[in-house]
């Protein structure tokens, strides 16, 4: 009878200790797969909104519409977006669960982050001993007193990408049904969809219009990113010191009228005398129908782009301007005709 009982307590033992593994497994599955599900929300999201950017004061309405037709909460989406922006190879950040992944995703500064989900992770801080760390960090830190830079470097000037003109984005298809398609991001919110791309060309790729082809053609090259969102353009009129229209060449045989707005600067209004003058530097500079070069980044609210403005007096070719232009935007700050914004 002791046998009997010995034998049976060790079932019981054997059974628990299976049950417990097994059930560990499964939450650790759980959480793995909850983490991963929010990764690839963030990655759905990310490449939404950029392959198709939001107009400018829309994107508060976006995720109040995403909360709505998901019903998740505003908060965890931006911080679904955040997740993929940090880590766009991968979810398996420190095999650590979402609750906590939210609170680290509060601190900005990536390298402290990394180095508190160290901490975490070795630590087993709960979330919150994780956000008491978070607090006691920042109001131990001296906080630097704010400046807007406007993408300044050291010496105080405004730094400057010189990108590639031509080199474009594969992007995926959006705008039809089956998704399988690619398209060509152009720039200015316009897509191209046609028999120049290749088959074989899969979203991420970068390609370039060949200027060695008889006819207009796209071959795949290597780029990096810095490299999109360069254009030739050709000016149409100077609207005021820090604004001016072009015709963009879209190499699709259009032509696409837009505004400009020189990035990081802002120069008095055109009705005073320094506002004048500042127009008058800039009409000095560039010409009606003059070849310049536009490294866009953004919109405002007034659905003008915002960008770095390169020229070459005398120059038309956009890929000699691209690499040795002058930086309009600059020379309007070393003359005191602008300030940084």
């Amino acid at each position: 009878m002791n046998l009997e009982r010995s034998s049976y307590n060790k079932l019981v033992k054997n059974v628990r200790q299976l049950i417990d593994a097994g059930q560990m497994k499964v939450d650790e599955f759980v959480r793995r797969q909850n983490v991963e599900t929010y990764w690839r929300v963030g990655w759905f999201i990310h490449r939404y909104m950029d392959s198709a950017p939001l107009p400018h004061g829309t994107k508060k309405m976006f995720y109040e519409n995403m909360t709505e037709d998901v019903s998740i909460d505003q908060s965890t989406l931006k911080r679904a977006v955040q997740f993929y922006e940090a880590h766009p190879k991968g979810a398996n950040w420190h095999l650590l669960p979402w609750g906590k992944i939210k609170v680290l995703l509060t601190v900005k500064d990536s390298n402290k982050r990394e180095e508190l989900a160290r901490d975490t992770g070795r630590k087993r801080w709960n979330v919150k001993e994780l956000q008491d760390q978070i607090k006691k960090q920042t109001e131990n830190r001296v906080q630097p007193r704010s400046i807007k830079t406007s993408g300044v470097d050291s010496s105080g000037k405004l730094t400057l990408t010189r990108g590639r003109p031509g080199i474009y984005r594969i992007i995926t298809d959006l705008y039809h049904g089956n998704g399988q398609g690619v398209l060509l991001d152009c720039g200015f919110q316009m897509r191209y969809q046609g028999p120049m791309i290749s088959k074989d060309w899969v979203e991420g790729d970068f390609v370039e219009w060949d200027r060695n082809a008889k006819g207009r053609d796209l071959k795949k090259v290597k780029a990096e990113r810095s490299d999109l969102f360069t254009f030739a353009v050709y000016l149409d009129h100077v609207v005021d010191g820090d604004t001016v229209v072009v015709a963009v060449e879209t190499h699709l045989n259009m032509l696409l009228r837009q505004s400009l707005r020189l990035r990081g600067i802002n120069t008095p209004e055109r009705s005073t005398p320094e506002g004048i003058k500042a127009m008058k530097f800039v009409e000095g500079r560039l010409r009606p129908g003059m070849v310049i070069v536009a490294r866009t980044y953004k919109v405002d609210k007034y659905y003008r782009y915002v960008s770095d403005i390169l020229y070459l007096p005398k120059e038309k070719d956009p890929y000699v301007i691209a690499a040795k232009g002058k930086f309009l935007n600059q020379e309007l700050l070393d003359k005191g005709l602008a300030d940084l914004l």
